[in-house]
């Protein structure tokens, strides 16, 4: 996703695309200084359905498995933490695309075929929220061709 996102945006002092599988404290610590932060999690809940996303801001976003780092630490509770340590290097607003995937816990740098499927919305959706138009697209398209 983040390979798509780096074609359709212009990264600069304002805006950094990283592609990580880090988690917990690692992740709290890429965010830190950050005015606004967007994370895409990969999230496998009873009902989910591959490839359906949701966005939410982090006080509704609950500890999951995937945005754990290596310690176990949910990266929710690493932002409580970052929020009661560090709140004037915290971002003012934390983001969260949430994907239903199929097995969250298997590795890929390919996406599954209804992940794939609902890549371009998801990308859509993500750019609408850093403020970048269709016809921004567009253009951006357009002067890299």
């Amino acid at each position: 996703m983040a390979r798509e996102l780096k074609l359709n945006a212009r990264e600069g002092p304002e805006l950094k695309i990283v592609d990580s599988c880090a988690g917990g404290a690692e992740l709290l610590d890429g965010i830190l200084g950050w005015k606004r932060a967007i994370i895409i999690d990969c999230v496998k809940s009873p009902r989910g359905v591959p490839g359906r996303f949701s966005r939410m801001t982090i006080e509704h976003y609950t500890d999951t498995m995937h945005a754990s780092d290596r310690n176990g630490l949910p990266f929710a509770t690493a932002v409580a933490v970052g929020m009661e340590k560090f709140p004037e290097k915290m971002p003012e607003m934390i983001i969260i695309f949430a994907v239903e995937v199929e097995d969250p816990t298997t590795r890929s740098d390919s996406l599954t075929p209804r992940v794939k499927l609902a890549l371009p919305a998801i990308v859509k959706a993500v750019l609408a929220e850093l403020g970048v138009s269709a016809s921004e697209l567009v253009e951006g398209r357009k002067k890299s061709q």
